[in-house]
């Protein structure tokens, strides 16, 4: 407190000490550090006041102020935190009920949460947890809490509309309060003013989970829109695979792609990857029709049309084209599509195979057939009608029904 004049006087506790007024604006304390307002109180339980206190653009009112030469606590009935805008930034804070300590020669005030959760961003958000005010801006730990969601880190950063930490989780519900996907260790940027969260990965350990559709996705960058309520995953302008999605279904045996990008609504709760240069399955690499491959809920990957499928994956002797695949498992799928045979003259014709699967021993086998109204040329001097069997690993066909020697 600056100097000042006043009279001691038998106290009610029987020590010598005054009760007095700041002058109207209050006093500057600890060297302009902070400012108080209101009653002083000296007696043998030590100086006290009551009123309110004010340091950078915080300002408290408390019933109990504790002065010492180097610090001061109080027990807030109100504490708010002023808006700043430029230069070094504060957001919009309030709460009731708090315990602050203020340690003016290090030029830092410690607010706690006692009952009632910090209001931020203009009641946008709330926060339990503590916070940490200094002239180079504000922090915290805990869990903020905005719309349907909660994020969770050890220190935040805080400005005038967004706040962001190096390593947080993420948490956004649904509206009976399931979870609807959760984000782990990401480096986040959550702007209130646009409404959107930008999160960047901390390396191995940073992934999302999407319950309702049984998978969890090895991220470069995932984007939220807190209004449409749907996320964006991956960067379509960084180099690299992108995202990994692996099904934790307990019948995939951890069945895996890796996808560019990927549209995800919280209103539908589908995957919509794109960018999926390709699927290993069992034996098989299947290539889905323009990168595209919808996931649905409990792990259902969508029927890809038009797909291709390379089988087996070591020898690479047998290819389907314009196939319909059907994906079951890492280990698993059925399909059906054309296969390019070539004659003896090394004349190119195309065979239907109705049926495209993998057998027990996870070997892609396959049957077609040739109609009995269709040409088909084995060589310049048979033609064939009947059926036409496949296994992956061996690199010629084989065909039995009908053989006709051509005069």
């Amino acid at each position: 407190f600056p100097t000042f004049d006043d009279t001691l006087r038998l106290q009610d506790d029987y020590s010598l000490g005054f009760t007095r007024k700041t002058p109207s604006d209050g006093f500057a304390i600890y060297g302009g550090k902070g400012r108080y307002n209101n009653d002083i109180h000296l007696s043998h339980k030590g100086l006290k006041g009551s009123g309110d206190f004010e340091y950078l653009t915080s300002r408290a009112s408390a019933e109990e102020i504790f002065f010492f030469p180097d610090s001061t606590n109080l027990y807030t009935q109100s504490f708010a935190i002023a808006q700043v805008q430029s230069g070094i930034e504060f957001p919009d804070v309030k709460n009731t009920e708090t315990y602050a300590h203020f340690e003016p020669y290090n030029d830092k005030l410690n607010v706690y949460k006692t009952n009632d959760e910090f209001d931020f961003y203009n009641e946008q958000a709330t926060f339990a947890g503590n916070l940490l005010m200094r002239p180079t801006g504000l922090t915290g730990g805990g869990i903020m809490s905005l719309d349907k969601a909660k994020v969770n880190s050890n220190l935040f950063t805080y400005n005038a509309n967004w706040f962001g930490s190096d390593t947080a989780s993420l948490r956004v519900f649904e509206d009976g309060g399931k979870l609807a996907f959760k984000a782990n260790n990401l480096k986040s940027h959550i702007d209130l003013a646009l409404r959107e969260g930008i999160f960047h990965s901390n390396g191995a350990g940073s992934y999302v989970e999407l319950p309702a559709n049984q998978y969890i996705s090895y991220i470069d960058k995932l984007k939220w829109a807190m209004d449409e309520e749907s996320l964006m995953l991956g960067d379509e302008i960084a180099s690299g695979e992108g995202s990994k999605f692996v099904s934790v279904h307990p019948a995939q045996d951890s069945l895996s792609f890796m996808a560019k990008t990927a549209f995800y609504s919280l209103k539908d709760y589908i995957i919509h990857a794109n960018g999926v240069e390709d699927i290993a399955i069992a034996d098989a690499i299947i290539y889905p029709d323009s990168g595209i491959v919808t996931v649905a809920k409990k792990a259902v990957i969508e029927t890809l049309y038009g797909a291709k499928v390379l089988a087996d994956d070591l020898t690479e002797y047998h290819t389907f084209t314009n196939a319909l695949v059907d994906i079951k498992s890492a280990n698993n799928y059925t399909a059906s599509g054309d296969y390019t045979y070539k004659d003896a003259m090394n004349n190119e014709q195309k065979i239907f195979f109705k049926e495209i699967r993998v057998n027990t021993d996870t070997i892609t086998i396959a049957r077609g057939e040739v109609a009995s109204d269709k040409v088909f040329h084995l060589d310049n001097k048979f033609d064939f009608k009947g059926n036409v069997d496949l296994i992956a690993r061996i690199c010629v066909l084989k065909f039995s029904s009908i053989f006709y020697l051509l005069r």
